[in-house]
Protein backbone atom coordinates (compact mmCIF):
# COMPACT_ATOMS: atom_id res chain seq x y z
CA UNK A 1 0.00 0.00 0.00
CA UNK A 2 1.30 3.37 -1.07
CA UNK A 3 2.13 5.93 1.95
CA UNK A 4 0.33 8.90 1.90
CA UNK A 5 2.59 11.56 1.15
CA UNK A 6 1.23 13.68 -0.96
CA UNK A 7 -1.56 16.52 0.16
CA UNK A 8 -4.97 15.53 -1.52
CA UNK A 9 -6.07 18.90 -3.97
CA UNK A 10 -9.27 18.58 -3.04
CA UNK A 11 -12.51 16.37 -1.08
CA UNK A 12 -12.72 13.79 -3.95
CA UNK A 13 -9.02 13.29 -3.84
CA UNK A 14 -9.53 12.96 -0.14
CA UNK A 15 -11.88 10.55 -0.54
CA UNK A 16 -10.60 8.54 -2.93
CA UNK A 17 -6.70 8.48 -0.70
CA UNK A 18 -9.15 7.35 2.64
CA UNK A 19 -10.61 4.48 0.27
CA UNK A 20 -7.29 3.94 -0.92
CA UNK A 21 -6.04 3.51 2.48
CA UNK A 22 -9.11 1.52 3.97
CA UNK A 23 -8.94 -0.95 0.89
CA UNK A 24 -5.83 -1.86 0.22
CA UNK A 25 -3.77 -1.39 -3.12
CA UNK A 26 -5.67 -1.48 -6.75
CA UNK A 27 -5.49 -5.29 -7.82
CA UNK A 28 -3.45 -4.27 -10.54
CA UNK A 29 -0.89 -3.12 -8.36
CA UNK A 30 -0.67 -5.94 -5.59
CA UNK A 31 2.14 -5.32 -3.81
CA UNK A 32 4.00 -8.72 -5.37
CA UNK A 33 2.76 -6.75 -8.46
CA UNK A 34 4.62 -3.79 -7.21
CA UNK A 35 7.67 -5.70 -6.01
CA UNK A 36 7.91 -7.87 -9.61
CA UNK A 37 8.35 -4.58 -11.01
CA UNK A 38 10.91 -3.25 -8.85
CA UNK A 39 12.69 -6.95 -9.35
CA UNK A 40 12.52 -6.58 -12.76
CA UNK A 41 13.53 -3.72 -13.40
CA UNK A 42 16.79 -4.22 -11.08
CA UNK A 43 20.03 -4.71 -12.36
CA UNK A 44 21.07 -6.81 -10.05
CA UNK A 45 18.17 -8.94 -9.37
CA UNK A 46 17.33 -11.99 -11.38
CA UNK A 47 15.02 -15.06 -11.97
CA UNK A 48 15.49 -16.00 -8.32
CA UNK A 49 14.13 -12.67 -6.58
CA UNK A 50 11.30 -13.02 -8.95
CA UNK A 51 10.43 -16.51 -7.88
CA UNK A 52 10.94 -15.56 -4.78
CA UNK A 53 8.04 -12.99 -4.83
CA UNK A 54 5.51 -15.21 -6.36
CA UNK A 55 6.42 -17.80 -4.16
CA UNK A 56 5.61 -15.92 -1.13
CA UNK A 57 1.76 -15.96 -2.43
CA UNK A 58 0.86 -19.03 -2.73
CA UNK A 59 -2.82 -18.89 -3.93
CA UNK A 60 -1.34 -16.16 -6.52
CA UNK A 61 1.65 -18.76 -7.54
CA UNK A 62 -1.33 -21.19 -8.63
CA UNK A 63 -2.29 -18.76 -10.82
CA UNK A 64 0.62 -18.01 -12.61
CA UNK A 65 1.05 -21.54 -12.93
CA UNK A 66 -1.85 -21.54 -14.65
CA UNK A 67 -1.84 -19.26 -17.03
CA UNK A 68 1.88 -20.18 -17.77
CA UNK A 69 0.63 -23.44 -18.94
CA UNK A 70 -1.84 -21.91 -21.14
CA UNK A 71 -1.21 -22.35 -24.66
CA UNK A 72 -0.57 -18.41 -25.47
CA UNK A 73 2.38 -18.73 -23.22
CA UNK A 74 3.54 -22.03 -23.22
CA UNK A 75 3.52 -22.70 -27.14
CA UNK A 76 3.82 -26.30 -27.62
CA UNK A 77 6.40 -26.89 -24.49
CA UNK A 78 6.59 -29.15 -21.70
CA UNK A 79 3.87 -28.85 -18.59
CA UNK A 80 5.35 -26.19 -16.40
CA UNK A 81 4.95 -27.25 -12.68
CA UNK A 82 7.29 -24.61 -10.61
CA UNK A 83 7.30 -20.95 -10.65
CA UNK A 84 11.03 -21.10 -10.95
CA UNK A 85 10.81 -23.48 -14.55
CA UNK A 86 8.02 -20.82 -15.18
CA UNK A 87 10.60 -18.23 -14.90
CA UNK A 88 13.22 -20.09 -17.21
CA UNK A 89 10.99 -21.29 -20.21
CA UNK A 90 9.28 -18.48 -20.29
CA UNK A 91 12.00 -15.47 -19.43
CA UNK A 92 11.34 -13.08 -16.63
CA UNK A 93 9.22 -10.16 -18.55
CA UNK A 94 6.14 -12.43 -19.73
CA UNK A 95 6.23 -13.53 -15.66
CA UNK A 96 6.03 -9.55 -14.97
CA UNK A 97 3.28 -9.55 -18.04
CA UNK A 98 1.27 -12.47 -16.64
CA UNK A 99 1.45 -11.29 -12.88
CA UNK A 100 0.46 -7.69 -13.65
CA UNK A 101 -1.99 -8.89 -15.96
CA UNK A 102 -3.73 -11.03 -13.06
CA UNK A 103 -4.33 -8.05 -11.35
CA UNK A 104 -6.17 -6.91 -13.80
CA UNK A 105 -8.50 -9.84 -14.08
CA UNK A 106 -9.13 -9.19 -10.09
CA UNK A 107 -10.44 -5.89 -11.07
CA UNK A 108 -12.72 -7.01 -13.84
CA UNK A 109 -14.34 -9.45 -11.43
CA UNK A 110 -14.52 -6.84 -8.58
CA UNK A 111 -16.21 -4.13 -10.94
CA UNK A 112 -19.37 -1.39 -9.45
CA UNK A 113 -22.65 -2.61 -10.91
CA UNK A 114 -23.11 0.80 -12.69
CA UNK A 115 -19.30 1.06 -14.05
CA UNK A 116 -18.01 -0.85 -17.36
CA UNK A 117 -14.83 -1.91 -15.77
CA UNK A 118 -14.71 -5.27 -18.09
CA UNK A 119 -14.33 -1.99 -20.77
CA UNK A 120 -11.77 -0.09 -19.17
CA UNK A 121 -9.76 -3.71 -18.42
CA UNK A 122 -10.13 -4.71 -22.16
CA UNK A 123 -9.41 -1.11 -23.25
CA UNK A 124 -5.92 -1.73 -21.25
CA UNK A 125 -5.42 -5.33 -22.88
CA UNK A 126 -6.13 -4.52 -25.98
CA UNK A 127 -3.35 -1.17 -25.62
CA UNK A 128 -0.76 -2.82 -24.10
CA UNK A 129 -0.80 -5.90 -26.38
CA UNK A 130 -0.94 -3.23 -29.32
CA UNK A 131 1.58 -0.83 -27.48
CA UNK A 132 3.93 -4.36 -27.64
CA UNK A 133 3.49 -5.05 -31.74
CA UNK A 134 3.95 -1.51 -31.83
CA UNK A 135 7.35 -1.61 -30.49
CA UNK A 136 8.60 -4.82 -32.57
CA UNK A 137 7.73 -3.29 -35.69
CA UNK A 138 10.16 -0.99 -34.68
CA UNK A 139 12.46 -2.93 -33.07
CA UNK A 140 12.73 -2.09 -30.02
CA UNK A 141 15.10 -3.45 -27.53
CA UNK A 142 12.25 -3.81 -24.85
CA UNK A 143 9.09 -4.12 -26.25
CA UNK A 144 8.23 -6.03 -22.97
CA UNK A 145 8.30 -2.61 -21.08
CA UNK A 146 6.14 -0.78 -23.40
CA UNK A 147 3.56 -3.56 -22.87
CA UNK A 148 4.14 -2.58 -19.31
CA UNK A 149 3.57 1.65 -19.76
CA UNK A 150 0.83 1.04 -22.43
CA UNK A 151 -0.84 -1.56 -19.43
CA UNK A 152 -0.74 0.78 -16.41
CA UNK A 153 -1.40 4.37 -18.91
CA UNK A 154 -4.64 4.95 -17.52
CA UNK A 155 -3.79 4.37 -13.87
CA UNK A 156 -5.61 7.45 -13.12
CA UNK A 157 -8.76 6.87 -14.81
CA UNK A 158 -8.80 3.15 -13.22
CA UNK A 159 -8.34 4.35 -10.40
CA UNK A 160 -11.06 6.69 -9.97
CA UNK A 161 -13.43 4.37 -11.24
CA UNK A 162 -12.42 1.60 -9.11
CA UNK A 163 -12.53 4.04 -5.35
CA UNK A 164 -14.77 7.00 -6.71
CA UNK A 165 -17.29 5.11 -9.09
CA UNK A 166 -19.93 8.59 -8.35
CA UNK A 167 -17.69 11.03 -9.93
CA UNK A 168 -16.46 8.69 -12.61
CA UNK A 169 -20.36 8.01 -13.99
CA UNK A 170 -20.75 12.25 -13.58
CA UNK A 171 -17.70 12.42 -15.91
CA UNK A 172 -19.01 9.72 -18.46
CA UNK A 173 -22.68 11.69 -18.13
CA UNK A 174 -20.62 15.08 -19.05
CA UNK A 175 -18.49 14.02 -21.02
CA UNK A 176 -20.80 11.56 -23.34
CA UNK A 177 -24.37 13.71 -22.91
CA UNK A 178 -23.33 17.31 -22.23
CA UNK A 179 -20.04 17.16 -24.94
CA UNK A 180 -17.82 18.41 -22.19
CA UNK A 181 -14.14 18.19 -22.73
CA UNK A 182 -13.05 15.10 -20.83
CA UNK A 183 -9.89 16.95 -18.96
CA UNK A 184 -12.08 19.99 -17.81
CA UNK A 185 -14.50 17.94 -15.99
CA UNK A 186 -11.81 15.89 -14.42
CA UNK A 187 -10.23 18.91 -12.98
CA UNK A 188 -13.60 20.63 -11.88
CA UNK A 189 -15.21 17.63 -9.90
CA UNK A 190 -11.90 15.65 -8.47
CA UNK A 191 -9.56 18.86 -8.21
CA UNK A 192 -7.15 17.40 -11.03
CA UNK A 193 -7.38 15.53 -13.93
CA UNK A 194 -7.63 11.58 -13.98
CA UNK A 195 -4.03 11.92 -15.79
CA UNK A 196 -2.38 13.43 -12.53
CA UNK A 197 -4.10 10.80 -10.01
CA UNK A 198 -2.52 8.63 -12.14
CA UNK A 199 1.01 9.86 -11.95
CA UNK A 200 0.91 10.58 -7.88
CA UNK A 201 -0.21 6.77 -7.70
CA UNK A 202 2.50 5.88 -10.01
CA UNK A 203 5.35 7.59 -7.49
CA UNK A 204 3.94 6.83 -4.20
CA UNK A 205 3.63 3.13 -5.27
CA UNK A 206 7.43 3.43 -6.49
CA UNK A 207 6.37 1.96 -10.27
CA UNK A 208 9.00 2.60 -12.79
CA UNK A 209 9.75 5.81 -14.20
CA UNK A 210 8.78 5.19 -17.75
CA UNK A 211 5.08 4.96 -16.69
CA UNK A 212 4.49 7.47 -14.90
CA UNK A 213 6.45 9.19 -18.08
CA UNK A 214 3.68 7.32 -20.17
CA UNK A 215 1.04 8.77 -18.05
CA UNK A 216 2.62 12.40 -18.26
CA UNK A 217 2.85 11.99 -22.02
CA UNK A 218 -0.12 14.77 -24.03
CA UNK A 219 -0.94 14.80 -27.60
CA UNK A 220 1.82 17.77 -28.33
CA UNK A 221 4.43 15.74 -27.62
CA UNK A 222 3.48 12.97 -30.30
CA UNK A 223 3.08 15.60 -32.95
CA UNK A 224 7.11 15.10 -33.72
CA UNK A 225 9.01 11.87 -34.00
CA UNK A 226 10.38 9.44 -31.50
CA UNK A 227 13.95 9.88 -31.85
CA UNK A 228 15.24 7.30 -29.37
CA UNK A 229 13.75 3.92 -27.49
CA UNK A 230 12.75 6.21 -24.62
CA UNK A 231 10.74 8.43 -26.96
CA UNK A 232 9.38 5.53 -28.90
CA UNK A 233 8.37 3.55 -25.44
CA UNK A 234 6.25 6.70 -24.78
CA UNK A 235 4.81 7.46 -27.78
CA UNK A 236 3.70 3.70 -28.53
CA UNK A 237 1.83 3.42 -25.11
CA UNK A 238 0.34 6.57 -25.40
CA UNK A 239 -0.91 6.14 -29.33
CA UNK A 240 -2.18 2.65 -28.84
CA UNK A 241 -4.32 3.97 -25.87
CA UNK A 242 -6.19 6.76 -28.08
CA UNK A 243 -6.40 3.91 -30.62
CA UNK A 244 -7.67 1.50 -28.37
CA UNK A 245 -10.19 3.92 -27.16
CA UNK A 246 -11.27 5.02 -30.28
CA UNK A 247 -12.10 1.63 -31.51
CA UNK A 248 -14.26 0.94 -28.12
CA UNK A 249 -16.00 3.79 -27.68
CA UNK A 250 -19.34 4.37 -28.14
CA UNK A 251 -19.21 8.18 -29.22
CA UNK A 252 -15.96 7.86 -31.50
CA UNK A 253 -15.53 9.45 -34.53
CA UNK A 254 -13.39 8.07 -37.96
CA UNK A 255 -12.18 12.08 -38.06
CA UNK A 256 -10.22 11.10 -34.47
CA UNK A 257 -9.59 7.91 -35.27
CA UNK A 258 -7.93 9.44 -38.96
CA UNK A 259 -6.14 11.96 -36.51
CA UNK A 260 -4.42 9.45 -34.55
CA UNK A 261 -3.13 7.28 -37.24
CA UNK A 262 -1.19 10.24 -38.23
CA UNK A 263 0.49 11.02 -35.16
CA UNK A 264 1.46 7.37 -35.55
CA UNK A 265 2.98 8.30 -39.00
CA UNK A 266 4.44 11.43 -37.80
CA UNK A 267 5.57 10.40 -34.70
CA UNK A 268 7.13 6.87 -35.11
CA UNK A 269 7.11 6.49 -38.84
CA UNK A 270 4.44 3.92 -39.30
CA UNK A 271 2.25 4.27 -42.53
CA UNK A 272 -1.67 4.07 -42.20
CA UNK A 273 -1.93 0.34 -44.17
CA UNK A 274 1.01 -0.63 -42.27
CA UNK A 275 -0.97 1.13 -38.80
CA UNK A 276 -3.70 -0.90 -39.67
CA UNK A 277 -2.03 -4.40 -40.46
CA UNK A 278 -0.76 -4.19 -37.03
CA UNK A 279 -3.78 -3.43 -35.42
CA UNK A 280 -5.66 -6.14 -36.29
CA UNK A 281 -2.87 -8.68 -35.52
CA UNK A 282 -2.43 -7.17 -31.99
CA UNK A 283 -6.66 -7.24 -31.63
CA UNK A 284 -6.06 -11.07 -32.22
CA UNK A 285 -3.32 -11.65 -30.05
CA UNK A 286 -5.19 -9.61 -27.06
CA UNK A 287 -8.13 -11.93 -28.33
CA UNK A 288 -5.87 -14.73 -27.33
CA UNK A 289 -4.07 -13.55 -24.44
CA UNK A 290 -7.56 -12.72 -22.49
CA UNK A 291 -8.27 -16.41 -23.23
CA UNK A 292 -5.65 -17.21 -21.14
CA UNK A 293 -6.97 -15.70 -18.07
CA UNK A 294 -10.56 -17.08 -18.54
CA UNK A 295 -11.91 -13.46 -19.58
CA UNK A 296 -14.56 -13.64 -22.67
CA UNK A 297 -12.97 -12.35 -25.41
CA UNK A 298 -16.46 -10.61 -26.46
CA UNK A 299 -15.09 -7.63 -24.11
CA UNK A 300 -13.77 -6.82 -27.52
CA UNK A 301 -16.25 -5.56 -29.29
CA UNK A 302 -15.20 -3.08 -31.47
CA UNK A 303 -17.97 -0.05 -31.74
CA UNK A 304 -19.53 1.20 -34.93
CA UNK A 305 -18.81 5.09 -35.52
CA UNK A 306 -21.26 7.59 -35.16
CA UNK A 307 -21.12 8.50 -38.85
CA UNK A 308 -21.36 5.10 -39.86
CA UNK A 309 -24.78 4.34 -39.01
CA UNK A 310 -25.47 7.33 -41.45
CA UNK A 311 -24.18 5.33 -44.30
CA UNK A 312 -20.78 6.74 -44.70
CA UNK A 313 -17.81 4.51 -44.56
CA UNK A 314 -13.97 4.84 -43.65
CA UNK A 315 -10.53 3.06 -42.86
CA UNK A 316 -11.87 2.75 -39.16
CA UNK A 317 -15.44 1.46 -40.35
CA UNK A 318 -13.67 -1.10 -42.66
CA UNK A 319 -10.77 -1.82 -40.02
CA UNK A 320 -13.83 -3.12 -37.21
CA UNK A 321 -15.45 -4.82 -39.82
CA UNK A 322 -12.47 -7.06 -40.03
CA UNK A 323 -11.98 -6.79 -36.47
CA UNK A 324 -15.29 -8.07 -36.30
CA UNK A 325 -14.72 -10.97 -38.24
CA UNK A 326 -11.93 -11.93 -36.47
CA UNK A 327 -13.50 -11.77 -33.11
CA UNK A 328 -16.58 -14.15 -34.60
CA UNK A 329 -13.85 -16.36 -36.13
CA UNK A 330 -12.02 -16.46 -32.23
CA UNK A 331 -15.38 -17.20 -30.51
CA UNK A 332 -16.35 -20.15 -32.67
CA UNK A 333 -13.10 -21.90 -32.91
CA UNK A 334 -10.71 -19.52 -30.96
CA UNK A 335 -7.97 -19.91 -34.07
CA UNK A 336 -8.00 -16.11 -35.33
CA UNK A 337 -6.25 -15.78 -38.67
CA UNK A 338 -3.21 -13.87 -38.89
CA UNK A 339 -2.23 -10.88 -40.49
CA UNK A 340 1.64 -10.13 -39.42
CA UNK A 341 3.19 -7.99 -41.67
CA UNK A 342 6.73 -6.97 -41.55
CA UNK A 343 8.44 -3.64 -40.82
CA UNK A 344 11.64 -1.83 -41.75
CA UNK A 345 11.68 1.30 -39.74
CA UNK A 346 15.38 1.89 -37.95
CA UNK A 347 15.18 3.23 -34.57
CA UNK A 348 17.90 4.11 -32.62
CA UNK A 349 19.31 1.87 -30.43
CA UNK A 350 20.72 2.44 -26.77
CA UNK A 351 22.09 -0.05 -24.82
CA UNK A 352 22.73 0.01 -20.73
CA UNK A 353 25.86 1.76 -19.44
CA UNK A 354 28.30 -1.06 -19.01
CA UNK A 355 29.47 -1.57 -16.03
CA UNK A 356 33.54 -0.85 -14.82
CA UNK A 357 35.98 -4.01 -15.29
CA UNK A 358 36.47 -4.52 -11.19
CA UNK A 359 32.77 -4.23 -11.08
CA UNK A 360 32.21 -7.27 -13.84
CA UNK A 361 34.92 -9.07 -12.03
CA UNK A 362 33.02 -8.56 -8.51
CA UNK A 363 30.10 -9.65 -10.72
CA UNK A 364 31.35 -12.63 -12.04
CA UNK A 365 32.85 -14.20 -9.04
CA UNK A 366 29.55 -13.44 -6.97
CA UNK A 367 27.65 -15.58 -9.93
CA UNK A 368 29.98 -18.40 -10.44
CA UNK A 369 29.38 -18.47 -6.10
CA UNK A 370 25.84 -18.58 -6.15
CA UNK A 371 26.06 -21.42 -8.78
CA UNK A 372 28.42 -23.17 -6.79
CA UNK A 373 26.05 -23.12 -4.09
CA UNK A 374 23.15 -24.13 -6.35
CA UNK A 375 25.09 -27.27 -7.62
CA UNK A 376 25.95 -27.99 -3.94
CA UNK A 377 22.39 -27.96 -2.57
CA UNK A 378 19.89 -27.99 -5.06
CA UNK A 379 18.81 -30.03 -7.55
CA UNK A 380 16.79 -27.16 -9.30
CA UNK A 381 18.21 -27.69 -13.04
CA UNK A 382 15.84 -24.74 -14.40
CA UNK A 383 17.07 -22.27 -11.19
CA UNK A 384 20.77 -23.58 -12.44
CA UNK A 385 20.50 -22.32 -16.19
CA UNK A 386 18.88 -19.11 -14.68
CA UNK A 387 21.55 -18.05 -12.93
CA UNK A 388 24.06 -19.14 -15.36
CA UNK A 389 22.33 -17.17 -18.06
CA UNK A 390 22.14 -14.30 -15.88
CA UNK A 391 25.86 -14.54 -15.16
CA UNK A 392 26.72 -14.16 -18.41
CA UNK A 393 24.90 -11.20 -19.19
CA UNK A 394 25.06 -9.25 -15.69
CA UNK A 395 28.57 -10.42 -14.66
CA UNK A 396 30.36 -10.37 -17.81
CA UNK A 397 28.38 -7.75 -19.81
CA UNK A 398 26.56 -9.68 -22.50
CA UNK A 399 23.54 -7.24 -23.87
CA UNK A 400 21.65 -10.52 -25.16
CA UNK A 401 22.09 -13.89 -24.03
CA UNK A 402 19.64 -16.88 -24.96
CA UNK A 403 19.00 -20.74 -24.39
CA UNK A 404 18.54 -22.85 -27.19
CA UNK A 405 17.26 -26.41 -26.96
CA UNK A 406 17.45 -29.64 -28.86
CA UNK A 407 13.91 -31.18 -29.23
CA UNK A 408 13.74 -34.87 -28.15
CA UNK A 409 14.31 -36.19 -31.43
CA UNK A 410 17.26 -33.94 -31.42
CA UNK A 411 16.40 -32.95 -35.44
CA UNK A 412 15.64 -28.78 -34.10
CA UNK A 413 17.08 -26.25 -32.11
CA UNK A 414 14.16 -24.09 -30.28
CA UNK A 415 14.94 -20.84 -28.20
CA UNK A 416 14.00 -21.59 -24.66
CA UNK A 417 14.79 -18.33 -22.67
CA UNK A 418 16.55 -15.18 -22.92
CA UNK A 419 18.05 -12.16 -20.59
CA UNK A 420 18.21 -8.93 -22.34
CA UNK A 421 16.11 -6.77 -24.31
CA UNK A 422 13.67 -8.23 -26.93
CA UNK A 423 15.24 -11.94 -26.05
CA UNK A 424 11.60 -13.00 -25.42
CA UNK A 425 10.34 -12.54 -28.91
CA UNK A 426 14.22 -14.08 -30.32
CA UNK A 427 13.56 -16.84 -28.21
CA UNK A 428 10.14 -17.46 -30.09
CA UNK A 429 11.29 -17.41 -33.41
CA UNK A 430 14.65 -19.45 -33.44
CA UNK A 431 13.62 -22.94 -34.72
CA UNK A 432 15.88 -24.69 -36.82
CA UNK A 433 16.54 -27.90 -38.32
CA UNK A 434 20.00 -30.15 -37.17
CA UNK A 435 21.85 -29.68 -40.57
CA UNK A 436 25.38 -29.11 -39.90
CA UNK A 437 25.82 -27.48 -43.64
CA UNK A 438 22.37 -25.44 -42.95
CA UNK A 439 23.14 -22.94 -39.36
CA UNK A 440 25.99 -22.58 -37.10
CA UNK A 441 23.86 -24.30 -34.22
CA UNK A 442 24.32 -27.66 -36.08
CA UNK A 443 28.10 -26.88 -36.84
CA UNK A 444 28.29 -26.56 -33.17
CA UNK A 445 26.23 -29.79 -32.53
CA UNK A 446 28.09 -31.70 -34.76
CA UNK A 447 31.70 -30.71 -33.94
CA UNK A 448 30.61 -30.90 -29.75
CA UNK A 449 32.88 -27.60 -29.15
CA UNK A 450 32.24 -23.55 -28.73
CA UNK A 451 32.95 -20.86 -31.18
CA UNK A 452 33.34 -16.94 -31.51
CA UNK A 453 31.81 -15.52 -34.67
CA UNK A 454 34.35 -12.30 -34.41
CA UNK A 455 32.21 -11.54 -38.12
CA UNK A 456 29.23 -12.60 -39.08
CA UNK A 457 30.23 -11.75 -42.60
CA UNK A 458 33.44 -13.63 -42.52
CA UNK A 459 33.70 -16.01 -45.30
CA UNK A 460 33.50 -19.28 -43.33
CA UNK A 461 30.37 -18.40 -41.87
CA UNK A 462 28.52 -16.50 -43.70
CA UNK A 463 26.81 -19.09 -44.95
CA UNK A 464 25.42 -20.30 -41.76
CA UNK A 465 24.14 -17.39 -40.06
CA UNK A 466 20.63 -17.77 -40.06
CA UNK A 467 17.65 -14.81 -41.30
CA UNK A 468 16.53 -15.38 -37.88
CA UNK A 469 19.74 -14.00 -36.01
CA UNK A 470 20.54 -11.50 -39.03
CA UNK A 471 16.99 -9.79 -38.55
CA UNK A 472 16.90 -10.08 -34.70
CA UNK A 473 19.30 -7.22 -34.08
CA UNK A 474 22.23 -5.52 -34.78
CA UNK A 475 24.88 -8.52 -34.86
CA UNK A 476 28.08 -8.69 -35.56
CA UNK A 477 29.06 -11.06 -33.62
CA UNK A 478 28.46 -13.52 -31.07
CA UNK A 479 29.47 -16.72 -28.69
CA UNK A 480 28.30 -20.04 -28.98
CA UNK A 481 28.50 -23.28 -26.60
CA UNK A 482 27.35 -26.16 -26.51
CA UNK A 483 25.84 -27.98 -23.36
CA UNK A 484 26.29 -31.28 -23.06
CA UNK A 485 24.73 -34.11 -20.65
CA UNK A 486 26.91 -37.08 -20.95
CA UNK A 487 27.77 -37.75 -24.46
CA UNK A 488 24.78 -36.02 -25.70
CA UNK A 489 24.48 -32.52 -26.88
CA UNK A 490 21.46 -31.27 -25.23
CA UNK A 491 21.22 -27.67 -26.22
CA UNK A 492 23.45 -24.29 -26.28
CA UNK A 493 24.06 -20.81 -24.58
CA UNK A 494 23.81 -18.26 -27.41
CA UNK A 495 25.46 -14.54 -25.97
CA UNK A 496 26.27 -11.15 -28.36
CA UNK A 497 25.59 -7.63 -28.22
CA UNK A 498 22.99 -6.71 -30.81
CA UNK A 499 21.77 -3.59 -29.19
CA UNK A 500 25.33 -1.27 -29.64
CA UNK A 501 26.54 -4.30 -32.25
CA UNK A 502 29.90 -3.71 -29.82
CA UNK A 503 32.63 -6.50 -30.54
CA UNK A 504 33.05 -9.43 -28.49
CA UNK A 505 36.23 -8.74 -26.49
CA UNK A 506 38.59 -12.37 -26.16
CA UNK A 507 38.22 -11.76 -22.37
CA UNK A 508 34.45 -11.88 -22.58
CA UNK A 509 34.26 -14.75 -24.43
CA UNK A 510 36.77 -16.53 -21.91
CA UNK A 511 34.44 -15.87 -19.16
CA UNK A 512 31.37 -16.93 -21.47
CA UNK A 513 33.96 -20.61 -21.84
CA UNK A 514 33.89 -20.84 -18.26
CA UNK A 515 30.33 -20.35 -17.66
CA UNK A 516 29.62 -22.81 -19.84
CA UNK A 517 32.01 -25.08 -18.33
CA UNK A 518 29.84 -24.39 -15.32
CA UNK A 519 26.68 -25.38 -16.52
CA UNK A 520 28.20 -28.61 -18.04
CA UNK A 521 29.45 -29.49 -14.39
CA UNK A 522 26.04 -28.96 -12.59
CA UNK A 523 24.15 -30.83 -15.70
CA UNK A 524 26.49 -33.47 -14.67
CA UNK A 525 25.64 -33.65 -11.20
CA UNK A 526 22.18 -33.03 -11.15
CA UNK A 527 21.91 -35.67 -13.76
CA UNK A 528 22.24 -38.22 -11.09
CA UNK A 529 19.89 -36.35 -8.68
CA UNK A 530 16.13 -36.36 -8.34
CA UNK A 531 14.88 -33.51 -10.73
CA UNK A 532 12.91 -30.50 -10.28
CA UNK A 533 9.34 -31.36 -12.33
Amino acid sequence: MPESTAVPQSEAQEILYKRLQERGDLPIIRRNGAQILKASENSESGASDVASIILHDTGFAAKVLKVANAAYFNRGQEPIGTISKAVVLLGLDMIRQISLSLGFVEMFERHHPKIDMKRLVADAFAAAVLGQELAERLRHPCPEEVFVASLLHNLGRISVAYYLPEAYLEIRRQVDEEGKDAEETERELLGGSCSEIGVSLAQQWKLPKTVTESIELNREAVSRRATNPREQMLWAAYLSNRITENLFSQNASSRDFDYWMTRLDVGMNIRQTAGLKIIEDAYQKACRMVHSFEMPASVFSPKEAAESRQGSDSDRQRLVRRLERSLAQFLADGRPASSRTDGSSQPVKQGRPKPSSAHQESLQLEYLRKITWRMMNDSDLNGLLAIILEGIQKGIGFERVLLVLCNPERSRFQGRYGVGPGTRHFAARLDLPNQPQDNIFAKVYADRKPYLVESVDRLGFRKLIPDVLKESGNVHSFAISPIHAGSNVIGFFYADNAVTGAPIQSGSYHAFLHFAFQANLGLERLSRSPQEG
